[in-house]
C-alpha cells in the first residue's frame, strides 16, 4: 500500500481534505504510533499530529506519516505524508484498521487466484474499488459477481426478453479482439464501464466488467482494477474448465440449503436453471476435512475441488463441514470410489454418504443419515476414506433402540446366565451358541469353525437349552438373541474406549 491508494480510500469514507508531500513514492505495511527514541521502520506508516511532527521529524527521516490535523510543512521534513484537515485521531485509526485488513485480503486473493472462486475474488475487491463487478460471457451467462452487482441483478441469466432489450450495442460484443483494459460507455444512459477480455485457451471466453468510479483519483481505481483483471485471468487459466462447470450460483446453493433444512425452495426457476427437478435421483455426502487450511478464503478452494470432482453437484460449508447433494440422475460418472479415495487421502478427509432418493422432500433425512454414517463408521472402521449410511444401517437402528433403555435391559437374559456359567465352570457355552446361530444352526459348520466333534455341538447345545429354556429353531428368538450379541458386543467396545 502506499500514499496515495491511501488518500483514495480516506476519500471514500468522507476524508477528502487531505493533501500529500512526496520525499520520495514507498510502500507501507502496517500502521503504528511513533515511540521517541526508538529507531522508525520505513515500512511502516507512523499516525501522528502536528505536534509531533515538528518534534519527531528528524527521526522519521525517510519514513512515511500520516498526519492528522492541518499543520505547515517545511522542506525540513525529509519524511513523506499524507496530511488530514479536521481529522480526529482515533477515527482515522479507527478506518486505518478496516482498510488495512480489506487491503491484505484483497492481496492475498489476487496472489492466489488459482486457489479461489471468481465469487470471492471480486467480494474482497469490493472493498478496494467500491464498485458493482461482474465476470459475464457473451452468452450473457455470470462466472461471478459481487454483492454490489448482485443487489442489482439477482437472477442468474438473462431472460430471452432481457436479452431482446439489452443496453449493450453490437461495437460492445464484438470487443472481443482487445487485450489491454478499456473503457466503453453504453449509448442508451452514458454509463460508463472498464473492461478487461478473459482468454481461455487463447480464445475469447468471458468480460470482467466494473461500473467505472466517478473519483478523482482514478489512476489508483485503474492500477487496482488492472490487478484484479489480471488476477481472474490467472485464475481461469489454471480452472478454467472447473469455473466453467463447477461451482453452482449463490441463489442455486441458498436453494439447496433451504431443501436441506427441510423447506420447499423458494424459486424453483433457479433450481430449474440447472435442470434439477423433482423426478432426479440425489444423494448427500458429508465431507470433514483435517485443519489443512487455515485461511477462511481456503474454504471455497476445497468446495470448488469437491464440485469439480462430483460434477452436477453443489456443496455447502456449514462451519468446518461441507454439505454436498449430488444430481446422480445428470452425472455421467458411473464409478467414483477410486478417484473419491484419492481426493479424501490427499486431503486428510473422511466422507459420510447418505442413501440415494427421489425428488425435494426430507433432504434433512438424508442429511442426517450423512453425519450418521460418518460418527458411526469413524468409530468402528477408522482405517476407511468413506462411509456409506447402508452399511451402518443396523448398527445405527440398534443405536436408536437402546437411546431409551440401557443395553443390558435390552438383551436377551439367556446370554447373561450363559455367561456366569462359563465363568464359574470354565465352559465356551457363550460363544458356542454365537457361532451355531452364525452357521445357521449348522451343527457341522459349527464343529469345523470350533475344531471340535460334531456330537461335542450337539451335547453343548443342549446343555444350553436346559441352562437357558431358550429355542434356536424359532426364528424370532434367533434374531432377539443375534441382536443382543451385537448390543452386547458393540456396549462393551465404547465401553472400553
Amino acid at each position: 500500500m502506499d500514499l496515495k491508494y491511501l488518500q483514495y480510500q480516506l476519500s471514500y469514507y468522507g476524508m477528502k481534505k487531505s493533501k500529500l508531500q512526496y520525499r520520495k513514492k514507498q510502500e507501507f505495511d502496517k500502521f503504528g504510533f511513533y515511540e521517541n527514541g526508538t529507531l522508525a521502520d520505513n515500512r511502516i506508516l507512523y499516525v501522528i499530529d502536528a505536534e509531533e511532527l515538528k518534534q519527531y521529524a528528524g527521526n522519521l527521516k525517510g519514513c512515511v506519516v500520516l498526519v492528522t490535523g492541518g499543520c505547515r510543512w517545511t522542506e525540513e521534513y525529509a519524511c513523506s505524508a499524507l496530511i488530514l484537515e479536521d481529522a480526529h485521531k482515533n477515527r482515522v485509526c479507527n478506518l486505518l484498521a478496516e482498510i488495512f485488513l480489506s487491503y491484505e485480503k484483497w492481496k492475498f486473493a489476487v496472489s492466489n487466484a488459482e486457489l479461489l472462486l471468481p465469487d470471492t475474488i471480486l467480494d474482497v475487491t469490493s472493498p478496494i474499488l467500491h464498485t458493482a463487478m461482474t465476470v459475464i460471457n457473451n452468452s450473457y451467462n455470470y462466472l461471478a459477481r459481487n454483492e454490489m452487482y448482485r443487489a442489482v441483478m439477482q437472477q442468474d441469466s438473462f431472460t430471452d426478453e432481457d436479452i431482446d432489450n439489452l443496453v449493450w450495442d453490437e461495437a460492445f460484443y464484438l470487443c472481443q479482439n482487445r487485450t489491454d483494459v478499456y473503457e466503453y460507455q453504453m449509448k442508451t444512459d452514458g454509463m460508463r464501464m472498464l473492461c478487461y477480455n478473459i482468454l481461455y485457451e487463447k480464445k475469447y471466453y468471458a468480460r470482467f466488467i466494473a461500473t467505472r468510479s466517478e473519483t478523482e483519483y482514478f489512476d489508483v481505481f485503474m492500477k487496482y482494477f488492472t490487478v484484479t483483471a489480471e488476477a481472474l485471468q490467472i485464475h481461469f487459466n489454471e480452472q478454467g474448465i472447473a469455473s466453467r462447470t463447477g461451482v453452482k450460483s449463490w441463489d442455486f446453493c441458498e436453494q439447496i440449503q433451504d431443501l436441506l433444512k427441510g423447506h420447499p425452495p423458494a424459486h424453483r426457476y433457479v433450481i430449474g436453471q440447472y435442470k434439477w427437478n423433482e423426478s432426479h435421483t440425489y444423494q448427500v455426502i458429508l465431507f470433514q476435512f483435517a485443519e489443512k487450511y487455515p485461511v477462511s478464503t481456503g474454504k471455497e478452494y476445497l468446495r470448488q475441488k469437491i464440485e469439480t470432482l462430483l460434477q452436477d453437484s453443489c456443496v455447502i460449508i456449514q462451519d468446518t463441514d461441507y454439505i454436498c447433494v449430488r444430481n446422480l440422475s445428470l452425472s455421467k460418472e458411473t464409478d467414483l470410489h477410486g478417484e473419491l479415495a484419492l481426493f479424501l487421502r490427499e486431503n486428510i478427509a473422511k466422507a459420510g454418504i447418505s442413501n440415494t432418493f427421489t425428488g425435494f422432500h426430507n433432504w434433512e433425512v438424508y442429511e442426517k443419515q450423512a453425519y450418521d454414517a460418518m460418527e458411526i463408521g469413524r468409530e468402528t472402521d477408522t482405517h476407511f476414506w468413506y462411509y456409506y449410511f447402508r452399511d451402518y444401517a443396523f448398527a445405527i437402528m440398534l443405536r436408536e433402540c437402546t437411546g431409551r433403555y440401557p443395553a443390558k435391559e435390552l438383551i436377551s437374559p439367556a446370554l447373561i446366565m450363559l455367561r456366569n456359567y462359563d465363568h464359574t465352570h470354565r465352559t465356551s457355552l457363550y460363544s458356542t451358541l454365537k457361532v451355531y446361530l452364525e452357521q445357521n444352526c449348522s451343527a457341522t459348520h459349527t464343529a469345523k469353525i470350533l475344531y471340535i466333534q460334531r456330537s461335542s455341538v450337539l451335547k453343548r447345545m443342549e446343555k444350553i437349552k436346559q441352562i437357558t429354556g431358550i429355542r434356536p429353531d424359532s426364528c424370532e428368538e434367533k434374531v432377539y438373541i443375534m441382536v443382543s450379541y451385537y448390543i452386547l458386543e458393540q456396549a462393551e467396545k465404547l465401553q472400553k474406549q
